[in-house]
């Protein structure tokens, strides 16, 4: 077992577990490191469907489920996510 305060590295944090786990471990007091490889493959997947709902003049409302990628698509990384949390579409448009 590491000892608390130190650092862990968790590769898959943006998944399920990982993030569940990068959670926890931030409670307890590690300082967690992890990859952000996916973070722009997501933006421009999600920047790929909202211009296709656009193009498509029909879609009203567009919910993107797609694991962590959902909601920690922002300037700030945030130490925890919930259902409060949502991505800063400006954001991801002005980093496209």
């Amino acid at each position: 077992m590491v000892p608390e305060g130190e650092t862990v590295c968790v590769t898959g944090a943006a998944g399920f577990i990982g993030s569940w786990l990068v959670m926890r471990l931030l409670e307890r007091g590690y300082l967690v490191k992890a990859t952000n490889e996916v973070i722009k493959p997501t933006i421009e997947g999600m920047l790929n469907i909202m211009r296709s709902c656009v193009k498509a003049k029909t879609v009203r409302r567009l919910v993107f489920t797609s694991s962590a990628g959902t909601v920690n698509v922002q300037e700030h990384q945030q130490p925890a996510y919930d259902e409060n949390c949502w991505t800063d579409i400006e954001f991801c448009r002005t980093k496209k």
